[in-house]
């Protein structure tokens, strides 16, 4: 198999196993579903495939992120609805909570937080360092790029399919007010990042010891999930818990600048920022595995296995 085709699998399958199976929002055998498995290639797949080319092509540094925000509202807004589902299974304490203009406000600005890292970004990041001498190099065409763009349109039909309508709990179909503008606000981080594509951040002071950067992403990875959940289950008003995530958000992504983009900082505090963030969510499917999600007791330790052997060969490069 070219090298070329392996870049290409592994963009379109690692994102989607890390942000549904390792994060335990899917089943593992789930993998073994040939429609779940497509729709995850589809959504994830192709949204970051699309991500990675026009950060190459256009030769981006920190710009790619509003690329990666703009997948998070492509996945959440329009393919699940989960921003306006007040019965979507995942949100624990925010469900329902931190309601405005139909948006759970606190489940929106975790998930986009979650997808603009493990989603979109460290994915990319990982498969670079494996085929390094294919991290700069476009891998897509004219024809690729079509299909690639397609496939996530085809992406959110099936998704409005699955995850919407009498099917679902409360029979919940999201507004369209709340679909259209979900869709301009995509088209506006897609035009904004294309128009701070050749904007650079180079910090020179401030870099930490790899050790304390992999502890610190560890420590945002879990304050992104954690935190929101504790303040709604407590009753804080909206316009508190809000604020204190936004705050969060914002030190995650000062913290992720100062660090990743630091003139100083080389492959190995970069390396440990990937391996913190992903730390959390293998342990967090560890702790679900031991109550009662058994399937995660196997996924839990190969993850981390797979995530050392990651670690170990590209640090040896």
């Amino acid at each position: 198999m070219q090298t070329k085709t392996k870049v290409l699998l592994a963009l379109l399958f690692l994102p989607g196993i890390i942000a549904e199976v390792i994060s335990t929002n899917m089943p593992v055998y789930n993998l073994l579903n040939p429609a779940s498995v497509f729709l995850m290639v589809l959504v994830y797949g192709c949204g970051t495939l699309l991500i990675r080319e026009a950060k190459v092509r256009w030769k981006m540094q920190w710009s790619v992120v509003l690329l990666a925000i703009a997948y998070g509202i492509f996945e959440e807004g329009l393919v699940t609805q989960a921003f306006f589902n007040p019965y979507w299974f995942d949100p624990g304490a925010l469900s329902g909570n931190w309601v405005f203009f139909g948006v759970q406000w606190g489940w929106t600005i975790t998930l986009l937080a979650f997808h603009a890292s493990i989603s979109t970004l460290i994915p990319i990041y990982m498969i670079g360092r494996l085929w390094p001498e294919w991290k700069n190099k476009p891998l897509l065409g004219n024809l690729g790029t079509t299909l690639a763009l397609l496939g996530a349109i085809a992406g959110i039909g099936i998704g409005m399919r699955v995850f919407a309508g009498p099917q679902v709990k409360g029979g919940f179909f999201a507004p369209l007010e709340l679909l259209f503008g979900s869709a301009v606000i995509i088209a506006a981080f897609i035009l904004l990042a294309r128009r701070f594509r050749k904007a650079r951040l180079v910090p020179k002071k401030g870099l930490l010891p790899p050790a304390a950067i992999g502890f610190m992403a560890f420590f945002l990875q879990a304050a992104n999930i954690i935190i929101p959940n504790l303040l709604a289950a407590k009753g804080k008003m909206a316009e508190f818990g809000i604020l204190i995530q936004l705050s969060l958000v914002f030190g995650f992504a000062f913290f992720s600048a100062t660090q990743l983009l630091n003139k100083k900082a080389g492959k190995k505090h970069i390396v440990a920022y990937v391996f913190g963030s992903l730390l959390f969510w293998i342990l967090i499917s560890f702790i679900w595995g031991l109550s009662g999600r058994t399937d995660l007791l196997a996924v839990a330790p190969v993850a981390l296995l797979l995530l050392i052997a990651w670690r170990r060969r590209v640090l040896k490069r």
